[in-house]
């Protein structure tokens, strides 16, 4: 099974977390150093069903978290991070956005940009 936008699950099976302007450095999963605005979009992803994800979960605490960044004030995208999260431990561990295939990426994206647009 592949991410689809069923698999969005927003923070907290709520909505997802908009941040606008914020200095690139402070955000996870971002640590080359490189200093910019950016908006984020950060939301949890359901994993059932997606192998490739849910072989990333250790335990029933950890949940899939996915970060998209653009360029602030705009609709390019910068970059989409994702993380484990684990509501028993402070720690996370990032996970290599390349398991992700166009298709998803771009279900992503859309969902992302939908949301900034909507915040906006």
């Amino acid at each position: 099974m592949k991410i689809t936008k069923e698999s969005i699950i927003g923070v907290g099976q709520d909505t997802s977390l908009v941040n606008i302007g914020w200095l690139r450095p402070n955000t996870p999963y971002t640590n080359d150093g490189i200093q910019k605005d950016i908006d984020s979009v950060e939301f949890e992803i359901c994993v059932n069903g997606i192998e490739k994800l849910e072989q990333c979960i250790q335990t029933d605490a950890e949940y899939m978290m996915c970060f998209v960044h653009f360029d602030a004030g705009t609709e390019d995208v910068e970059g989409v991070y994702l993380s484990v999260w684990d509501d028993e431990d402070d720690t996370d561990r990032s996970i290599d956005a390349s398991i992700l295939d166009e298709d998803e990426r771009k279900v992503i994206v859309e969902y992302a940009l939908a949301e900034l647009k909507e915040y906006r």
